[in-house]
């Protein structure tokens, strides 16, 4: 069985592979190489038949999972997954990318070389290997930069770079940034933040 019985009843979520929601549910029946989940949304398959999705499982107590898996047998009232297995650990992180309000300092230039120039901005949303920041500063796409926020009180400083840049309003702009060798202690932060919020949303 890939994953406890404990798991029965956990809030999840069904998406495409493209990660668009399927539904929200619980997990219902948990078989050796499937899962029924419950279509609390009601919703009609967005995916075909036999294709496959993700299963982002959020438990009270126990390890959050995704699972992967072939769409079986979608009803209005239950989804069935399988052909099942658990997502490798960097899948994982490329996978989570939730939308957030959380203020920073960005200052242009790596940490190494001490940012010339600091600016306050927003995150708009956040994952294990970026975010996307808001600022009405004009920052040069490839630039080096060091970007430090807080989580939970926590303060978390990463290097990274801007891989796109878009002008979101007369005086704002968005900046696509990938985040550059990220630390163990700051992935788990963000890790268990990205968890925390994902748990957040399925449960409204």
């Amino acid at each position: 069985m890939l994953i406890a019985e404990e798991y029965r009843f956990a809030n999840c979520e069904l998406r495409t592979m493209g990660n668009d929601l399927l539904t929200k549910g619980k997990i219902i029946k948990i078989g050796t190489d499937f899962l029924e989940i419950s279509n609390d949304l009601g919703s009609s398959s967005l995916a075909r038949y036999e294709h496959k999705v993700k299963v982002v499982i959020n438990h009270t107590y126990l390890e959050s999972k995704v699972i992967e898996g072939i769409l079986y047998i979608p009803t209005m009232e239950f989804f069935r997954v399988i052909d099942v297995k658990t997502l490798m650990e960097k899948e994982q992180r490329n996978f989570f990318r939730v939308n957030v309000n959380i203020e920073a300092i960005v200052g242009v230039g790596p940490r190494g070389g001490g940012p010339i120039k600091r600016y306050p901005v927003v995150l708009n949303d956040l994952s294990l290997n970026g975010t996307l920041m808001v600022c009405k500063a004009i920052i040069a796409q490839r630039s080096k930069i060091e970007l430090a926020f807080e989580i939970d009180q926590k303060e978390i400083i990463l290097d990274g770079q801007v891989v796109r840049c878009k002008l979101q309003s007369d005086d704002q702009y968005g900046y696509g940034i990938r985040f550059i060798d990220v630390d163990d202690q700051s992935a788990n932060l963000i890790c268990q933040y990205l968890f925390k919020k994902q748990k957040e949303i399925i449960e409204i």
